[in-house]
């Protein structure tokens, strides 16, 4: 009953091995605070897959995303696999898209690569090509219609409309078949698609990649594709940039597979091809890994990470802030209690009064005047 009046600045809630809560104020004086924190790990974020579709005719690689989505984050799901929405500057390449389209499920439409590119009706691509070819639907692009572009894939023909750029439809996303970059060490950013010199068409040069995230973290990288042969060429991944802990040692074909550094923030990705003949390389994605908790925590359910963090002989009055404080330091909260798991875990850890206070993150907010939780809620 005391949560639901008027909060008080200058308090201190704690909780007890009975389960009880109570809080102490500036008459209490000082005392031991036990200061236990949560933190929350971040798993790497889910991309869309990699596998493009090659037209065998102009040798781009084309995807169509099966999900509906508004013009600009159709624009942001292409960008997002290396890849540009699909310019069309051919019936062929018209053709191809759509048959792809309707494989993939997009029957009903799906956005393409253009928008209005000056006064009246003039279209452009975003990818900067020429406009040399159109497939519009006679009567279209109608004024006043949309200013993004559209193709019918329900429709034998393909053919185009202009439309509301807020409409939501699948969309097809193209890229070259044949990047080709240069043995590079980076650097290379969270996320970045990293190739074997020559993919797909020639893996026989040898080339090591170092990736870096901040001190504390672990890179994490993802085996998009790797194809090689088992008698010859190896992907070697390693702690560390020299003499580091093997993470991993892979030859003949990987997929879709996760590997981790086990304790250095750096890791040293090596393609060692020896011939490479008739196979494809090496293609990886480098995350920022958050995969362990902090030194004495454990790790309980959903990525929550609880542990003691500390504890501080002061005064009651400052007992939150302590709390607030020392678990902001490793980017965590103080002890948060929104159900029975939580009450039951936390009473378990408090101690005995006559030892200590197991300090909540509770908090008055001066502009409500109600006692909330440090995070917010």
């Amino acid at each position: 009953s005391a949560l639901d009046k008027d909060c008080k600045d200058k308090l201190t809630w704690m909780i007890f091995p009975d389960s009880s809560w109570s809080y102490g104020d500036q008459w209490m004086g000082t005392t031991t605070i036990y200061i236990y924190c949560t933190t929350q790990l971040q798993q790497p974020k889910d991309e869309n897959c990699e596998t493009f579709d090659v037209d065998g005719d102009d040798g781009v690689c084309y995807q169509v995303t099966p999900d509906a989505q508004n013009w600009q984050n159709a624009q942001t799901t292409c960008r997002n696999l290396g890849a540009n929405m699909a310019s069309i500057h051919n019936l062929p390449e018209n053709n191809f898209i759509r048959r792809l389209a309707v494989s993939s499920g997009a029957v009903n439409g799906i956005y393409i690569g253009a928008t209005l590119a000056g006064k009246g009706n003039a279209f452009g691509w975003i990818d900067g090509t020429d406009w040399d070819y159109d497939n519009f639907y006679p009567g279209f692009p109608v004024s006043g219609s949309g200013d993004c572009l559209a193709m019918d894939t329900f429709s034998s023909s393909g053919q185009w409309i202009n439309t509301d750029c807020a409409g939501e439809f699948p969309v097809a996303c193209e890229r070259q078949a044949s990047p080709r970059p240069t043995c590079s060490p980076g650097p290379w950013k969270e996320g970045d698609v990293i190739y074997s010199p020559g993919f797909p068409y020639d893996a026989s040069t040898p080339c090591d990649y170092f990736l870096t995230v901040a001190p504390g973290k672990r890179v994490q990288v993802e085996i998009i594709l790797l194809e090689s042969n088992t008698c010859c060429d190896r992907l070697i991944m390693e702690d560390d940039v020299l003499g580091g802990n093997l993470v991993a040692n892979l030859t003949g074909e990987v997929n879709n597979k996760t590997f981790t550094t086990i304790s250095s923030n750096l890791m040293r990705v090596s393609w060692q091809p020896n011939g490479a003949v008739n196979v494809r390389g090496v293609m990886v994605r480098g995350y920022i890994a958050y995969a362990s908790c902090p030194t004495g925590f454990e790790l309980v359910r959903d990525g929550e990470c609880r542990g003691f963090q500390t504890n501080v002989t002061t005064s009651f009055v400052q007992g939150a802030a302590n709390a607030i404080t020392k678990c902001g330091a490793i980017l965590g909260q103080p002890v948060i209690i929104h159900n029975d798991e939580h009450q039951m875990y936390w009473k378990k850890l408090a101690p005995p009064s006559d030892k200590g206070y197991l300090i909540l993150g509770l908090v008055c907010n001066p502009d409500s005047k109600r006692w909330e939780w440090a995070d917010g809620t």
